[in-house]
């Protein structure tokens, strides 16, 4: 163990890179890696060209300013010369339970279903820190350090690149040789040379499963490696604050918050499915909580206080409660069930526009008299012009079904 007397030396130094690293596993990270604090060059060029090519267009505080900041570990510490990321897989044995007629389900995110892992990681960092802290002091003479998680101005990929966590895919996650994509990723900044991994000389090859697969198109197979913002469901869900184009709700399908679509059919996810890791599918952090599928009709029964109550600690409460709600409706209008829609007519008398306009469509695409008089009967109501538009297009939906008795569509 380094000491105050101790001088520079390169045994010294690959001895407590290795305590680090064992340190990382100990307080139940399944990844680790160190890396220079380093500019990423080639990730500051392809953020920088996502932003002109308006590729990331709805996340308005990404700027080519952003990029650059986020690209260099030393723009958040200066003194910074070493990278640890570590990785949490956070994939969950939790059983994906199929809709059935009258109780038709959602879809969440596997890494939302329970616990928010900004505190996970944020615990586990900062134990991490503790163990290593006067080594690091006593060998650089500095207490500094900084812990990040995805909200921080860090590439996060990039670090996780740099530091032999994994490579960049075509989805653009990061995939892993032993737990694919299924992982969450943080950072230790820290003002001390250490010994370095290599990075991963691999890609994805001539595989584009994950270009197809995704329903809106987010993913483009002529533009690998790149990915629209807003067309992801992913950012619809849950960074979307207004409402979701009418063109796209269809393809949601079921997602209401976040979406795997594109983990979902690549090849070194479905391995890490077919197996059962040592750590990782057993982390109590992402078990429990609302799990993968919850039932969606009473969920259009959340007011903002049972709302915040009911995903107090978990990322969910990001979508807001009225977003959350919107995605509901999408999923309920996607079933098709027609046990949705006595909740969904209460719902089109909830107190936020945001929420009745989607309501509104979802009960158009359940359709039927009830369906019809309900939305009339709003109609007639309703002083928001938005959701007066939406009722007006849903009920020319319907009259392209069925006209009115008069020949007529049965809403103007």
């Amino acid at each position: 163990m380094l000491t105050a007397t101790d001088k520079p030396n390169t045994q010294a130094i690959a001895a407590l890179t290795s305590r680090i690293k064992q340190a990382a596993i100990a307080v139940g990270f399944d990844l680790v890696g160190v890396a220079p604090a380093q500019p990423f060059p080639q990730t500051e060029a392809r953020m920088t060209a996502a932003v002109e090519r308006g590729l990331l267009d709805g996340l308005d505080w990404f700027t080519a300013e952003r990029a650059h900041t986020a690209a260099d570990p030393r723009n958040l510490m200066p003194n910074a010369q070493s990278v640890i990321s570590v990785g949490l897989c956070y994939l969950s044995d939790e059983p994906t339970l199929p809709s059935v007629a009258g109780a038709p389900r959602g879809r969440v995110a596997k890494y939302a279903t329970s616990r928010d892992y900004h505190d996970v990681f944020k615990q586990k960092m900062a134990v991490l820190l503790a163990q290593v802290r006067d080594e690091v002091v006593a060998y650089s003479g500095s207490e500094e350090a900084r812990l990040l998680v995805d909200t921080a101005r860090i590439a996060d990929r990039a670090a996780a690149e740099q530091a032999g966590i994994g490579w960049y895919g075509k989805n653009t996650n990061i995939l892993t040789r032993r737990y694919g994509s299924w992982v969450l990723l943080g950072e230790i900044l820290l003002p001390i040379a250490l010994v370095y991994d290599q990075p991963i000389d691999r890609d994805c090859g001539s595989c584009d499963l994950c270009l197809h697969a995704c329903p809106t198109a987010a993913l483009d197979p002529n533009d690998p490696y790149a990915l629209i913002t807003k067309r992801c469901i992913s950012y619809l869900t849950i960074e979307e604050r207004g409402p979701i184009p009418r063109e796209l709700r269809p393809q949601m399908g079921d997602n209401i918050f976040g979406c795997d679509i594109c983990q979902d059919v690549c090849p070194h996810n479905v391995r890490v499915g077919t197996r059962l890791p040592e750590q990782g599918r057993g982390h109590a952090e992402f078990r429990g909580g609302i799990g993968p599928t919850p039932e969606l009709i009473p969920l259009l029964a959340l007011d903002e206080t049972h709302f915040r109550a009911h995903f107090k600690g978990t990322p969910l409460r990001r979508a807001k409660r009225d977003g959350f709600l919107r995605n509901a409706a999408i999923a309920l209008g996607n079933s098709s069930d027609p046990a949705a829609l006595p909740a969904l007519i209460v719902a089109l008398d909830d107190l936020s526009p945001l929420v009745r306009e989607h309501v509104a469509w979802a009960i158009s695409r359940i359709g039927g008299p009830a369906a019809l008089a309900a939305l009339q009967a709003r109609l007639m109501v309703e002083d928001d012009a938005r959701v007066r538009e939406e009722i007006t297009l849903s009920c020319s939906e319907l009259a392209a079904k069925s006209l009115s008795p008069a020949g007529k569509p049965p809403c103007g």
